[in-house]
């Protein structure tokens, strides 16, 4: 079949193709065959539409009995490409989550399509979230998310290159759970991100500084008869913090 798109995107004939899903094949044999339909595109500019199928059993069929995929699978398919519309979706999943409440957030983004889309776009008026975005050609205006990059292509286990997609998902699932939950970022006082971000590293500071007094006291020349004191937390972080002269300007 691939031959037959191939042959008519030689022939600058318009083309529409898909998948089927849930009929025995594997996540990344579903993604191997959207990858090629879109190096196909991309070679002939010749595909109109892409369906992606999801398999339903009828009583007349072989697979009557065969399980149907259900509307994550689905979803988890189509999330292969970014869209605005997927931005929409995570970004207000996000949102609700956490229960952030109008004129509380401003989301800085880059100047990609889906982050500057409509649907995005007017999701933040409706939320009332601040926008956001890198100024023009400057690739890395996000000193944390380039932190963040950073930290995940040295981390020792990153590989080469990934398999598939999946492949990649997994990985960042495990790498994201232990960067926000697990390590203790020198930037935020030795606290991990989610513990600053749910309020508990206040807490935990004042039973460091407990165990650190309780250490002093038992052995003070251990700290050269100094009191020690653990990391303190930021009280602000900016991304473009505006200068003092055009704050006043604004004023």
């Amino acid at each position: 079949r691939l031959a037959a798109i191939a042959e008519a995107g030689e022939l600058a004939i318009p083309f529409t193709s898909g998948i089927l899903i849930g009929i025995g094949e594997t996540r990344e044999e579903r993604l191997d065959a959207l990858f090629a339909l879109r190096d196909l595109h991309a070679r002939h500019g010749h595909i109109q539409e892409i369906i992606v199928q999801n398999f339903r059993a009828k009583p007349d069929m072989r697979m009557s009995g065969a399980p149907e995929p259900d509307l994550d699978d689905l979803a988890w398919t189509v999330a292969a490409a970014e869209t605005g519309e997927l931005a929409k979706e995570f970004i207000d999943a996000a949102i609700t989550s956490q229960a952030i409440t109008k004129d509380q957030l401003t989301l800085h983004a880059d100047r990609g399509t889906s982050m500057t889309s409509k649907p995005v776009a007017q999701l933040l008026v409706d939320l009332g979230v601040a926008r956001s975005h890198s100024r023009p050609h400057v690739s890395n205006d996000n000193p944390y998310s380039e932190a963040q990059f950073k930290t995940l292509k040295y981390c020792p286990a990153f590989p080469d290159r990934f398999g598939s997609i999946a492949d990649a998902r997994t990985f960042c699932e495990a790498f994201f759970d232990y960067y926000n939950h697990q390590h203790r970022h020198s930037g935020i006082g030795l606290h991990t991100p989610a513990s600053v971000h749910y309020g508990t590293a206040t807490e935990i500071r004042e039973q460091r500084a407990i165990t650190l007094n309780t250490a002093y006291t038992t052995n003070p020349a251990r700290f050269r008869h100094r009191p020690p004191t653990p990391p303190k937390l930021p009280t602000m972080a900016w991304i473009n913090q505006p200068q003092r002269d055009t704050l006043i300007k604004s004023a």
